[in-house]
């Protein structure tokens, strides 16, 4: 997500453990990256201007990581045309 001075930190490594041992997959978390950084409120498009993007989040607990994936595969409703 480009935090070129964010740490591997034990609380970080404790939410990805937790999400590979109930089944999940490396893919599974990378896509759910992907998920985040296509979401504008995450990436700071929101009331606090606040970017919300660290793999602690993200690996949070199993529905947020599925939260994630799903936006991943999801498809622009709509084509903007201007």
């Amino acid at each position: 997500m480009g935090h070129s001075k964010a740490k591997l930190t034990k609380d970080r490594t404790d939410k990805i453990r937790e999400r590979l041992k109930e089944g999940y997959t490396v893919e599974d978390i990378k896509k759910a990256i992907d998920g985040c950084r296509a979401s504008p409120h995450n990436m700071g498009d929101n009331e606090r201007k606040t970017v919300y993007d660290d793999i602690e989040l993200i690996c949070r607990k199993g529905s947020k990581l599925e939260y994630f994936i799903h936006n991943a595969e999801r498809k622009p409703d709509h084509t903007f045309v201007t």
